[in-house]
């Protein structure tokens, strides 16, 4: 799913970086974006990433997948 102003938008600069443990790891590296799409990826060996995500395209993940709004997730109402 993408966003309808994520090529009209401004962008948010981020680094990210995932070290994975494996015998054969398909990737060690990698920035998703907020659809948990591959934005970039590096290769076998240590390496720098970068990318360019939306600020808009965050926020419609965020809208679309309202996590917090699932009272499992959200903060602990505690009782008197």
């Amino acid at each position: 799913m993408v966003c309808s102003s994520c090529e009209d938008s401004g962008h948010l600069s981020v680094a990210v970086a995932q070290f994975t443990v494996a015998e054969e790891p398909e990737r060690n590296l990698e920035i998703i974006d907020g659809f948990a799409r591959d934005a970039a990826a590096g290769d076998r060996e240590a390496d720098l990433i970068t990318a360019e995500l939306s600020r808009e395209c965050l926020d419609s993940a965020r809208r679309t997948l309202p996590v917090l709004q699932n009272r499992r997730f959200a903060d602990p109402q505690l009782c008197d």
